[in-house]
């Protein structure tokens, strides 16, 4: 089931921006629009490689 797929503006040269799904998204708009240390423990944020991210991306985004 996709979970949606959310990123940070990216900065230049960094082509995998920090990205969450939309239940994340939900929490922080609910929090005020910003990540804080309710919507990051909610998140359990992890970190991925680079191919499991464009695989992420590839699952949830137009899905």
């Amino acid at each position: 089931m996709p979970r949606g797929f959310w990123s940070a503006e990216p900065e230049h040269g960094d082509e995998r921006p920090d990205s969450w799904c939309s239940a994340c998204e939900d929490k922080v708009n609910s929090d005020g629009g910003e990540w804080n240390d309710e919507s990051e423990a909610f998140a359990g944020v992890t970190l991925l490689c680079g191919a499991c991210y464009d695989r992420a991306k590839e699952m949830n985004v137009n899905s």
